[in-house]
């Protein structure tokens, strides 16, 4: 069931790229990038909300038991690292544009 999600989920992140293949100039080559990282945001935000609901939901069942919390913790670290990457994802194309062609 997992690696079905995970074939989805990559699937979800070439589509942008593969719908765009016939790439005429630069300019074209920031837009399919910033697609892209825009796609990257909005999964990442929908995974982190998922994710702090499930936490939430392991830290009120957990009823004391250390292994229940345990794991609601490492959800929320998991949920910080999504967020933190999602955030970096919206300075990929600024950075493409600096890189290949040398102007802000």
């Amino acid at each position: 069931m997992i690696q079905k999600v995970r074939a989805a989920g990559l699937l979800l992140l070439v589509l942008p790229l593969a719908a765009s293949a016939a790439i005429e100039n630069w300019e074209d080559v920031e837009g399919v990038i910033r697609r892209l990282t825009n796609w990257i945001f909005g999964i990442l935000i929908l995974f982190s909300i998922v994710m702090i609901m499930w936490s939430a939901f392991l830290y009120m069942t957990a009823g004391g038991d250390p292994e229940k919390v345990k794991q609601a913790n490492h959800n929320m670290l998991y949920v910080a690292i999504a967020l933190a990457i999602a955030l970096l994802a919206g300075s990929v194309p600024p950075l493409v544009r600096v890189i290949i062609l040398g102007t802000e």
